[in-house]
């Protein structure tokens, strides 16, 4: 059915090992790009 599939994870551990799980199920080849967000540092106030 899929031979290959291409995911974005946005810091969500289970998406990313329920997609894992289906690329391997379904014997597909398995892309994927996590997005960590940081927020920029905070600057003192002077």
């Amino acid at each position: 059915m899929f031979q290959r599939i291409a995911v974005v994870v946005d810091e969500s551990l289970g998406a990313l090992a329920s997609t894992i799980f289906l690329a391997k199920t379904l014997g597909a080849e398995l892309q994927t790009a996590t997005v960590v967000e940081h927020s920029a540092p905070s600057v003192p106030s002077t």
